[in-house]
């Protein structure tokens, strides 16, 4: 029987993985054969997990009190989130079909429509027309701005930063994703919390874990602070940062794998929604993904290796709470009555090259991203 694991990775990689999905409760017989593994069909380890978004009963915020340390998503539709979710590829002999990556794709596209954003998900996109959906996304904001914006992207990856399109390109996660939603590129944006989630290899090194043990302190540190300032006389002009407001998580560490399970999708994911899902009534995101982090140690592959992911933080230096279904309607707190609990009926048929909720054409799809309903800023 083959095997249920798998990474997002390249061809640079064994094909044959003997990586299999378990909690760290699992026991392995000595005598198990990695390369055939025999699996219950009842096995509760097969079924994908269940988002169901936890509701606030405390509104953190309130947008007739400014506070410069929460991000105000206030409004009734918090935002707007990007799901790519590459998984056949047209390259298939290096980049073989992710399997279980739609559990991914479905189950981020649950937890953000039961956070309150809108969704758009597109599945196996070319690199040109990725590049395109990106420019004209972030060019859609200067008229129709929103609270937030969370793109995430699932996909093969590799060193560098590099992420493999449907067509056997890469694009640089750097200068084709981050860098067109800066404060210089999306002005539109300027102030409103980014977060970016990537779901992807980022080399082919394995962690096999490390000894529990004490580690030495050290009271030294190589480095000496200067004063910042100007010298005398000089002529001061007042700018602001071009890198703001964003918050950029990866699935692993630089140079390591990263680890799908046939069944139930990534590790990463998984743990992203299950916390978010649980915590987001009333945790702050940076919480949410200590918390995830805290949860993905607990993982561990058939093989003995763990996983371990990394987010980074540019000037992304407030609070920011989700409030699921609660929004401020002007006169105060109001409840969303709105059902966003269970399945939203996603077509999966993929009749169509690029796919969204709505199951439209790419072009159709691009067309709805840019003339997205504006979202009513209360102030």
């Amino acid at each position: 029987m083959s095997t249920r694991s798998s990474t997002d990775t390249s061809a640079e990689q064994p094909r044959q993985s003997s990586k299999v999905f378990n909690q760290p409760t699992y026991s392995r017989p000595p005598d198990l054969n990695l390369n055939e593994v025999s699996l219950d069909e009842d096995d509760e380890s097969k079924t994908p997990l269940a988002v169901n978004v936890q509701k606030a009963t405390k509104f953190f915020g309130d947008p007739r009190e400014p506070n410069d340390r929460i991000y105000q998503l206030y409004s009734k539709q918090k935002g707007v989130a990007v799901i790519i979710n590459n998984q056949e590829f047209s390259e298939k002999d290096d980049y073989p079909f992710r399997t279980g990556a739609d559990v991914d794709a479905k189950n981020l596209e649950k937890l953000f429509f039961q956070l309150g954003f809108k969704v758009k998900r597109y599945t196996n996109m070319k690199r040109t027309d990725s590049l395109v959906m990106m420019i004209d996304l972030a060019d859609s904001f200067a008229s129709e701005p929103c609270d937030m914006l969370i793109i995430c992207i699932l996909s093969h990856g590799a060193e560098q930063g590099k992420i493999v399109t449907s067509d056997g390109y890469v694009m640089d996660a750097e200068t084709d994703v981050f860098r067109r939603f800066n404060n210089e590129n999306c002005p539109g944006l300027k102030g409103k919390p980014k977060f970016f989630i990537v779901q992807a290899c980022r080399g082919v090194d394995k962690d096999f874990g490390t000894p529990m043990g004490k580690t030495p302190s050290k009271d030294e540190i190589d480095a000496t602070m200067s004063p910042p300032g100007a010298a005398p006389g000089s002529i001061r002009y007042t700018k602001d940062v071009t890198w703001e407001d964003m918050l950029i998580a990866n699935s692993t560490l630089p140079g390591y794998v990263s680890y799908r399970d046939i069944y139930r999708g990534t590790w990463f994911i998984e743990c992203i929604c299950k916390v978010f899902m649980e915590n987001a009534k009333d945790m702050d995101l940076r919480d949410m993904l200590d918390l995830t982090a805290m949860k993905l140690r607990e993982y561990e592959s058939e093989a003995g290796t763990k996983q371990s992911f990394g987010y980074e933080v540019r000037h992304f230096y407030k609070k920011l709470y989700f409030n699921p279904g609660l929004f401020f309607d002007g006169d105060g707190v109001a409840e969303d009555m709105d059902n966003k609990s269970g399945d939203i009926g996603v077509d999966d048929s993929n009749t169509e090259d690029y796919i969204d909720s709505s199951v439209m054409t790419f072009e159709e799809s691009v067309q709805e991203a840019m003339s997205m309903v504006k979202i009513s800023q209360q102030k």
